[in-house]
C-alpha cells in the first residue's frame, strides 16, 4: 500500500466528465472502533475523516475505513444504499463482502457520510443529484488514484443508491479507470423524471433483444423477461423530495399527480441517464477492459406492502439499456429470484445455477474480474 502525504487531491479533469472536486483528510488515521457506526467497519479497519469539496455544493464530512491485506490483488470499494449515513450494509463481520474480498487478498474500503450525499446544498437552493454526485466521485477517485496503490486494479460495489452512486461516476465524472463493478438493485436514479412521474411506465426487463448482455440461465422463470413499474414508492419519493429540495414551498412532489412540467424537467437534467450539464455530457460507452455486472431483483421470496417491490430494477434496467445500446460487450445483466424483499438480490437466487443465496455469485464475479488481466 501507498499513501501520499498530501492532504488535498485535485484529479485532472477528463474529457467530456463533469471535474471531480478536492478532498483534505484529517490530520492522521484512527481505529475505526471510534467511528460512528463502528461495529459496521471491519474489525481491524483504520479510519479517516475525509471533506469533500465539490463544485456547486456544501462541503460535506465522510469518514473512509480501510483494511489492506499483504500484497493486494486489487481494491474494492463499498458504497451502500439511501443516504449512505453508515457503511454497506453487508459490511458486517457476518459473512459479509468486505470480509470476504479482504479474506480473498483485495484491499477493502467502507465510508459513511455525515450527511445525504445526494443533497447539494442544506437550505434546498440548486439542488442537483447530478452535481451532488460529485462527492462519492470525488472520494472514489481519490481512494482509486491517490490513496492506495496504484499498481492493481480499482473496483467498486454498490447496492440502490450506492450503485447509483457508481454510474454517476463513470457516466459523469470519468471513473473509466475502474476495472470491474457490481450492482446491485439498481443504479435507481438512473431516470428520476420518469420515477416520479404520476402515471410512469412499466418496461419489460431482460426481454426481446436484450440476450446479448442478459444471463438467461436454464433455472430462470422468466426466459421472455419480466416487468416493473418504474415509478418510486412512497419511501423513495420522500428521498428524492428531499435530495432535490421538490415538494416543499407547496410544490406538489414526486409521483403526486400535480407535478409540474418544470419539476419533471429539472428531475432529468440531473438523471444519470438523460442528466444535462452545459459543456459536459453523458458518457455510455468505457473501455472494454471495464467489466460490468448488474443484478437486478426479478420475484421475490418475501415482498409486501406499499413498497414492495420497488422501481430497483426498472430505474437499473433504464442505465444497462443505454449501455448495450453502444454494443458494450462487458455488460451483464442478472435477474435474481426470489429476492428477500424488493432490493434483496444478495439472499435471493441466482437464475443459471437455481442456487441462493445470489451474493456467492456476486463475489465469485468480482474475484474472477478484478484483477490486472484477465
Amino acid at each position: 500500500m501507498t499513501l501520499f502525504a498530501t492532504l488535498a487531491f485535485t484529479p485532472s479533469a477528463h474529457a467530456q466528465s463533469l471535474p471531480v472536486g478536492t478532498i483534505t483528510l484529517g490530520p492522521e488515521p484512527f481505529s475505526c472502533s471510534g467511528a460512528p457506526n463502528s461495529s459496521m467497519f471491519l474489525q481491524g479497519m483504520m479510519c479517516w475523516n475525509a471533506t469533500v469539496n465539490c463544485p456547486d455544493t456544501d462541503s460535506i464530512n465522510a469518514v473512509f475505513g480501510y483494511k489492506v491485506p499483504p500484497g493486494p490483488s486489487g481494491t474494492i470499494v463499498l458504497f451502500s444504499g439511501g443516504p449512505g449515513l453508515s457503511p454497506s450494509e453487508y459490511a458486517d463481520n457476518n459473512s459479509s463482502y468486505a470480509q470476504d474480498y479482504y479474506a480473498a487478498g483485495y484491499a477493502v474500503v467502507l465510508l459513511e457520510w455525515d450527511s445525504p450525499w445526494e443533497k447539494a446544498y442544506a437550505d434546498n437552493t440548486n439542488e442537483s443529484i447530478l452535481t451532488a454526485a460529485c462527492r462519492p466521485a470525488t472520494l472514489l477517485n481519490y481512494i482509486s488514484n491517490t490513496f492506495l496503490s496504484a499498481d492493481t486494479p480499482s473496483c467498486a460495489q454498490g447496492s440502490s443508491a450506492g450503485s447509483a452512486a457508481i454510474a454517476y461516476a463513470m457516466s459523469w465524472y470519468g471513473a473509466s479507470y475502474l476495472k470491474n463493478v457490481e450492482l446491485l438493485s439498481g443504479p435507481v436514479l438512473s431516470q428520476i423524471d420518469t420515477g416520479c412521474s404520476a402515471n410512469p411506465p412499466t418496461p419489460t426487463i431482460c426481454g426481446q433483444g436484450d440476450n446479448s448482455y442478459c444471463t438467461q440461465g436454464t433455472q430462470t422463470a422468466f426466459p421472455s423477461g419480466w416487468t416493473d413499474n418504474a415509478g418510486y414508492v412512497t419511501d423513495d419519493q420522500n428521498f428524492i423530495n428531499n435530495w432535490t429540495g421538490t415538494g416543499i414551498n407547496n410544490h406538489p412532489g414526486c409521483g403526486t399527480p400535480g407535478v409540474t412540467e418544470q419539476e419533471i424537467a429539472a428531475w432529468a437534467g440531473m438523471s444519470i441517464v438523460d442528466g444535462s450539464d452545459p459543456g459536459y455530457t453523458g458518457v455510455f460507452s468505457f473501455p472494454q477492459g471495464l467489466t460490468k455486472h448488474g443484478w437486478l431483483c426479478a420475484s421475490y421470496s418475501t415482498c409486501g406492502g406499499n413498497d414492495c417491490p420497488n422501481s430497483s430494477a426498472a430505474q437499473g434496467y433504464y442505465w444497462y439499456d443505454k449501455l448495450s445500446k453502444t454494443g458494450d460487450p462487458s455488460l451483464v445483466l442478472t435477474g435474481t429470484e426470489s429476492c428477500a424483499g424488493p432490493e434483496g438480490v444478495s439472499e435471493g437466487t441466482d437464475p443459471d445455477t437455481g442456487v441462493p443465496p445470489e451474493s456467492n455469485q456476486i463475489e465469485s464475479d468480482m474475484e474472477a474480474h478484478c484483477k490486472s488481466s484477465n
